[in-house]
């Protein structure tokens, strides 16, 4: 096996010149945030006074121009120093948290993961966990204070690895690790991909502030504001949305639930007791069939009707009706080591997910 060379030194010159620059943002973004903050302190302690003392006369129009001239500053100023300062204090929103693998009921995996770092000659996780994230990452333990000392965390998405053959996932881990394998690089860009996703997540995610903000005018919403005319003047009184779900409408809208059946509009393709074979298709966009199931023989255990066809449905071009079928594989047809020969899986699969034998 040929050994794995390293990256040159202009690369890293270039990585830790990013890495300075990436640093030195954060910096700019505090010292606007304070130039903005003593900006209004300054015009509050220098012109706010003063403009009250202009000598313009004392007519509604003049009283107005004080006004606004005297307040849309402090305003709009504090405005945005309070909403600039927000991100430098503000918490994420609580999401989930990953569940770690045991390595005594998984040692197939850590033997795997081990395997693929040695190769690389990268360090191995101290930890491996499961999200619900479309991804895979490796990252220091402890955050930061893990760059000092080397130890690693894999993080694997539970949707990302769901589709993936065991070839596949190795491939993938050895993409992470191979970040890691570079002791200096692997800082200076662990350093920049933090920095750029605190950019991120504040300009683009909704943090914990937001929430409570959100909490705070879905409950006003709830209570709005009715007007009547009542002799002539506006009487106000509070009324409640009719649309808020209430613990006594629960049961009644779990047992409605959303029909997705619809009429048919052709005969069905296949009966039950039908052989066919799911097709073994690859699409880019989404799609019901598993990725088990593909090119496997199986046999029509019951027609389910019409329904809506969620692969066009979920990117805006229409229900699109299609028959529904729940199809029999068995466990030696898909897994040819399958330890029980009585195995059987049933699927769901629509019509155009299926072909004849």
């Amino acid at each position: 096996m040929n050994s794995i060379k390293g990256l040159p030194a202009v690369y890293h010159a270039g990585l830790a010149l990013a890495a300075v620059a990436t640093v030195v943002l954060p910096i700019i973004y505090v010292a606007i945030t304070m130039l903005a903050g003593y900006g209004v302190y300054y015009f509050a302690v220098n012109y706010f006074a003063e403009i009250w003392e202009w000598s313009i006369g004392y007519s509604y129009y003049t009283l107005m121009l004080k006004v606004v001239c005297s307040c849309t500053p402090l305003l709009v100023g504090g405005c945005i120093s309070i909403f600039m300062v927000k991100p430098l204090f503000a918490r994420r929103r609580k999401r989930m948290d990953p569940i770690a693998l045991n390595p005594d009921v998984e040692p197939r995996v850590y033997q795997m993961v081990h395997d693929v770092c040695s190769v690389l000659g990268a360090p191995a996780p101290r930890r491996i966990q499961l999200d619900c994230e479309l991804n895979a990452s490796a990252s220091f333990e402890r955050g930061w204070y893990g760059m000092h000392t080397n130890r690693l965390i894999l993080t694997l998405g539970m949707p990302l690895i769901a589709g993936l053959t065991q070839r596949e996932m190795a491939g993938v881990i050895a993409h992470e690790f191979g970040h890691f394998r570079q002791g200096v690089g692997m800082r200076f860009s662990y350093l920049i991909r933090n920095v750029n996703g605190w950019f991120m997540r504040v300009i683009f995610e909704r943090d914990a502030w937001d929430a409570t903000l959100d909490e705070i005018c879905t409950r006003l919403t709830e209570i709005g504001l009715e007007v009547e005319d009542v002799d002539d003047k506006a009487a106000f009184k509070p009324f409640v949305i009719a649309k808020i779900l209430t613990a006594d409408g629960v049961a009644a809208m779990l047992h409605r639930g959303g029909p997705t059946e619809r009429a048919a509009t052709k005969p069905a393709l296949f009966t039950v007791g039908d052989i066919v074979r799911a097709k073994d298709m690859h699409p880019p966009t989404h799609t019901r069939l598993p990725r088990y199931v593909r090119g496997h023989l199986g046999r029509i255990e019951a027609v389910r009707g019409t329904h809506v066809f969620p692969d066009s449905n979920a990117h805006g071009a229409g229900e699109n009706p299609q028959w529904l079928y729940t199809v029999a594989f068995s466990g030696a047809e898909l897994w040819a080591d399958a330890p029980d020969p009585l195995l059987e899986v049933t699927v769901d699969a629509f019509e155009p997910y299926l072909e004849r034998a």
